[in-house]
């Protein structure tokens, strides 16, 4: 399983602190529930915002709270960030940390993006993407991001890199599989329970992304907005 903490940006070091506390405690807590506990964060929640070097040290830090079996598992955030928590995960593979990073299907940018983490051996979570984007920034939703989806998954996969794809999308999760053979999935917890019985009985490596906390009002509204 991948565990989140609902929040939002990090808006001073008092809240940083608060919000590690709370990873930390939460990174303790899933080993109850899963022998293998990833923690999913976004860096914006860390601080990023206000410095990235120090949102990477406090990435670190919650690493050290991460199992033999674990991963940080980096969110993706608004298009102006991208580069910004990119280059903070290539930084945390760097020094050992063990990442992955997010990659949406919709901005124009993510071609380049995979290919930058493929080469420093990145493993990369693949989504559609769900942030409202200017259109010289990202595709609109629909078919074109399907086949972005598409072709990042299998460009990742014909080039050696390791992919996940988050996607509750049977139709192009099965398109995908029927070129590139099955590859690791994720879904959200609670979401078409019978895919994910499926995906299961069909052998397919498949983690459930469980967000936790009080602050899940943001969350829920833009899940809602994508997928009425």
């Amino acid at each position: 399983m991948s565990f989140d903490l609902f929040g939002t940006s990090a808006r001073d070091e008092v809240e940083v602190r608060r919000t590690l506390d709370g990873y930390i405690a939460l990174a303790k807590a899933s080993t109850d529930i899963s022998p293998d506990p990833w923690i999913s964060v976004d860096l914006s929640h860390l601080g990023l915002r206000r410095s990235r070097h120090d949102s990477v040290r406090a990435a670190m830090r919650l690493a050290d709270y991460v199992g033999a079996g674990g991963r940080i598992q980096v969110g993706a955030e608004e298009a102006p960030l991208a580069g910004e928590v990119l280059t903070a995960v290539r930084a945390l593979a760097s020094e050992g940390v063990p990442v992955m990073a997010t990659v949406q299907a919709n901005l124009r940018r993510s071609p380049g993006d995979i290919q930058d983490l493929i080469a420093a051996g990145i493993p990369i979570r693949l989504v559609k993407g769900a942030f409202p984007e200017r259109e010289n920034i990202a595709l609109a939703p629909g078919p074109a991001v399907d086949r972005a989806f598409h072709r990042l998954a299998c460009s990742i996969h014909d080039a050696g890199g390791v992919v996940a794809l988050a996607t509750h999308d049977g139709a192009l999760r099965e398109a995908v599989f029927a070129e590139c053979g099955q590859l690791d999935c994720e879904v959200s917890f609670g979401v078409r329970g019978e895919d994910v019985a499926g995906l299961i009985a069909d052998g397919v490596s498949t983690r459930v992304y469980l967000p936790f906390g009080p602050q899940w009002l943001r969350f829920y509204l833009r899940r809602l907005a994508e997928a009425p």
